[in-house]
C-alpha cells in the first residue's frame, strides 16, 4: 500500500494464514495485544506485498 507502512496497529500480509500457520497467526495476535498503542483498534490487511515484490 502507498505511503502506508506496517506498525503497532497495522500489518500486511501476502497470503491468507493457514492451518500450518495457526502459530504464526497466533504470534502476530500476541503482538498486538502487548503493543502499547492508544489505538482501540488493530489491523491485518491480508493480500498485501511489499513494493520490492517481497
Amino acid at each position: 500500500m502507498e505511503n502506508e507502512d506496517e506498525s503497532v496497529t497495522l500489518d500486511f500480509k501476502k497470503e491468507v494464514y493457514g492451518r500450518e500457520k495457526n502459530g504464526e497467526f497466533l504470534k502476530d495476535v500476541a503482538a498486538f495485544a502487548n503493543a502499547l498503542s492508544n489505538d482501540l483498534y488493530r489491523y491485518i490487511v491480508i493480500g498485501v506485498k511489499d513494493q520490492n515484490g517481497a
